[in-house]
């Protein structure tokens, strides 16, 4: 069985991983005060289905990468797509990536880049 907490946690361990980020990677919302840059990420779908190779299951998330300036968002942004297209097989869990869309907003004080995604997770 493919759950979807392991999904997440090597989701956000790889989304930990780009430097400039320290911890500051959070479901939903940023903790009050959290200084620029930081992510945010939400799940947005879920379907699970049964292959000829297995459980499979296909979970949709949005990332939102906050930054002060527009550039630096836009220069994180490249860096979350190749990594998370390089994500492989992690934590006995094969992913693959697709991105769904992206869109971007301005702030008063900053820019938000958004990514849809969607993992594909099955059992390596």
């Amino acid at each position: 069985m493919i759950k979807i907490k392991t999904v997440t946690e090597n989701l956000v361990f790889h989304l930990s991983s780009i430097t400039g980020f320290d911890g500051k990677v959070f479901p939903m919302l940023a903790k009050e005060g959290t200084s620029l840059p930081f992510m945010t990420y939400n799940r947005t779908g879920i379907s699970p289905s049964q292959t000829k190779d297995g459980p499979t299951t296909t979970i949709s998330y949005q990332i939102n990468i906050v930054s002060k300036e527009y550039l630096q968002g836009v220069e994180i942004l490249d860096e979350v797509i190749r990594l998370l297209l390089r994500m492989g097989t992690f934590n006995g869990i094969r992913h693959t990536v697709r991105i769904t869309s992206s869109n971007e907003e301005a702030y008063d004080d900053g820019y938000a880049q958004m990514l849809n995604i969607d993992i594909e997770a099955t059992l390596a």
